[in-house]
């Protein structure tokens, strides 16, 4: 063994003692103890005890997403999205901060969170796993309410609260402190609509749950399936929001990020101004309930927007018909694009150019032509 190979070893050993002190065996060995259906392995030892129901909520399907020839590669086209299953589960440990689930065991269910990639990557919940479980004694079946970004979170955790609710006239819903005014926005609206028993159970530790409601939770984020997208608008429609002001709703809107305090545009106000004077309202949605922005976006024909989580709310509107995203850095994130063209709408594109400080500048012309308002 060569000097260099002995000391890489040794590092890797090292590295793997420290990890285990830190966060465990289960999480380091993770891969292999890891369950990706649980569905595939609950006829054998020792799922099957744990499972108490698993119902096929969504059949499998291929999406296609109808974007111009020209777009680039960047823009996917094409998804495949699995069968999909609600599985009622007896005697597991969950977190309140991810929806991560675990047999007591030690065995975790990547299904929980969508990933193994997800698990030890990009979500980055392996120190979950280092939470020491509280017992949480309740007769009605449990589902965890998880915190996430706006986008994720309406489009792939708001539809399963839906489904979960319906199913179950009484639940208690698991989540930890400090949720997003969203998160409790939407919650609130959800319990307005629901006829049973609902108790929430703040934690800040992982709780062993006599009984549970897991949703199988994409492994991809950012596809969503049309079935969600069938599934909000129904939840909108059902909730008769009445009209904010004696004013129509405006059909056109502008999104601004001028509050936000990531992916500014350089010259955001020289483009609210322009799209002003051609009949766009102006939106700065941190400064609404969502139930406005709900009633706000209802109504929208066009909508224009630097790529952010404010474009999520086209996903209410019922007449929508065009819609112009601006990225503000060379990367493309097409998550808005496949649920513009998901929803009916004609989608458009406009890539900013850095400016000798470094700052994403946008041609206004260029977004005012994409936009069909020249």
């Amino acid at each position: 063994m060569n000097r260099r190979m002995f000391i890489g070893k040794a590092r890797a050993k090292a590295a793997r003692r420290a990890a285990q002190w830190l966060l465990g065996a289960d999480a380091l060995g993770m891969p292999a103890r890891s369950v990706h259906s649980l569905a595939e392995a609950s006829t054998g030892s020792p799922f099957r005890q744990h499972i108490l129901g698993l119902e096929t909520v969504f059949p499998p399907q291929l999406v296609n997403y109808a974007f111009p020839d020209e777009f680039p590669a960047s823009f996917r086209r094409r998804k495949a999205f699995d069968e999909s299953h609600l599985y009622r589960l007896r005697d597991v440990v969950v977190s309140p901060y991810s929806g991560l689930a675990w047999l007591p065991e030690g065995r975790v269910l990547q299904e929980s969170v969508g990933s193994l990639m997800r698990i030890m990557g990009w979500g980055n919940n392996v120190w979950e796993l280092a939470l020491r479980p509280a017992a949480l004694s309740t007769p009605q079946p449990a589902l965890v309410v998880p915190q996430g970004p706006y986008f994720h979170w309406v489009t792939e955790t708001l539809p399963w609260l839906i489904l979960g609710l319906r199913r179950h006239d009484a639940i208690s819903l698991i989540h930890a402190p400090g949720l997003s005014r969203y998160v409790t926005g939407y919650m609130a609206l959800l319990e307005g609509t629901h006829r049973g028993a609902i108790t929430h159970h703040e934690a800040t530790t992982a709780l062993r749950c006599p009984d549970v409601i897991m949703p199988q939770v994409e492994e991809w984020s950012g596809f969503v399936r049309p079935e969600f997208i069938a599934l909000l608008r129904q939840f909108a429609a059902a909730l008769e929001l009445p009209p904010g002001d004696p004013q129509p709703e405006p059909r056109r809107i502008y999104v601004s990020r001028c509050l936000a305090p990531v992916r500014p545009l350089a010259n955001e106000a020289e483009l609210e101004a322009a799209v002003q004077k051609r009949g766009f309202h102006v939106v700065r949605a941190e400064t609404l309930t969502v139930k406005e922005q709900m009633r706000l976006f209802a109504a929208a024909e066009e909508i224009v927007a630097p790529h952010g989580a404010g474009l999520t709310n086209m996903i209410w509107s019922h007449r929508l018909r065009r819609v112009t995203e601006i990225f503000q850095t060379e990367q493309i994130n097409d998550c808005y694009a496949r649920l513009a063209v998901s929803l009916g709408a004609a989608y458009r594109y406009v890539m900013c150019q850095r400016d000798p400080e470094g700052r994403s500048r946008v041609g206004v012309d260029e977004v005012l032509k994409a936009a069909g308002v020249e």
